[in-house]
């Protein structure tokens, strides 16, 4: 068997190891309903591979709203169980549901009170037995040749981890705008949170022209703002924009004319441009220039022309 076809035989493994368990999940909703309820965090635990899937959902959880803590089950049987709190909730993964380190939390959750719920893969195990919900993680194979390795139940607990988060997520009722406040950085952040108005070029650097300039007058501007655009307003007093003058819009008057620099800005620019509003999101200006295939855009604050946003602008910010 080539590389190739050994790869294709994983994959199609781990593909049909998450149709089974889709298959056979009954109705999660009293889980759903007990994390909700929680007045303290979601603490997760797990040993060996089953940890470090448990340390992802945890960090899934918390990023969309659910405070979540892992504790290894080693490190908290030498201290670190008092971060348990009275009011917190156990959800413990494991593959045999007999470890000896994840049996051990059980008396002090017990004494505790605290709800445990375990995701794992031997149903009829005693871990299985001492928990108050069960979600079974029924695997026939592993996706190594032994079957020995944990790959195809580590993939279906991921993914049942994130099923999780993400109903709870929807049943929270969680909006875009609170989800931007978990995520104040990074892409996720700017792509939630960053606006037209906090990137836009405004003030001097836009250059704006009235209807009545010259075209000579108009290019010499665009040359010192450097935006590839002049923006054209009705007058000076009045803001209101009734047009757009690109560089394309001159390469294609000077292959059509022998001396357009005398004609009148509002003879030749392109009336009722595409604009965008100052308070739109920035990715929203993103996908006007990508849909258009235009690389600047005016900025309008109703109909007062406030600024202009380059593709550039975006791109630098990371959005483009």
């Amino acid at each position: 068997m080539s590389v190739r076809e050994t790869i294709q035989q994983v994959i199609q493994k781990e593909i049909a190891a998450l149709e089974t368990v889709a298959d056979s999940l009954d109705d999660l909703s009293p889980i759903i309903d007990v994390i909700l309820q929680c007045t303290g965090k979601l603490v997760i635990t797990g040993m060996g591979k089953s940890g470090l899937i448990g340390r992802k959902i945890s960090a899934t959880f918390s990023s969309t709203a659910t405070p979540s803590s892992f504790v290894h089950p080693a490190e908290a049987l030498h201290g670190d169980i008092g971060t348990i709190g009275n009011d917190d909730l156990m959800l413990l993964i494991s593959n045999s549901g007999e470890t000896e380190e994840m049996l051990s939390l059980i008396p002090f959750l017990k004494r505790r009170n605290v709800s445990m719920i375990s995701m794992i893969c031997k149903v009829d195990s005693t871990l299985a037995q001492k928990s108050d919900f069960v979600i079974p993680i029924l695997v026939n194979q592993e996706a190594d040749p032994f079957s020995l390795i944990p790959t195809s139940s580590t993939t279906a607990m991921l993914a049942v981890g994130d099923a999780l988060a993400v109903a709870v997520l929807k049943e929270r009722g969680l909006t875009r705008e609170q989800f931007a406040e978990l995520h104040p950085s990074g892409s996720i952040g700017r792509k939630l949170l960053l606006q037209v108005e906090d990137i836009m070029h405004q003030g001097d650097d836009v250059p704006v022209v009235k209807s009545s300039t010259l075209l000579r007058e108009v290019v010499c501007l665009m040359g010192e703002k450097r935006l590839g655009s002049a923006f054209v307003v009705s007058t000076e007093e009045n803001t209101q924009l009734v047009g757009v003058f690109t560089d394309g819009d001159l390469r294609r008057q000077l292959q059509q004319r022998s001396n357009p620099l005398d004609l009148v800005i509002d003879e030749v620019m392109t009336p009722e441009p595409i604009t965008v509003n100052c308070q739109n999101l920035a990715m929203e200006a993103v996908a006007i220039m990508q849909a258009r295939k235009i690389t600047i855009l005016p900025v309008l604050d109703g109909e007062k022309l406030v600024g202009a946003i380059h593709l550039h602008d975006l791109i630098k910010a990371g959005l483009g």
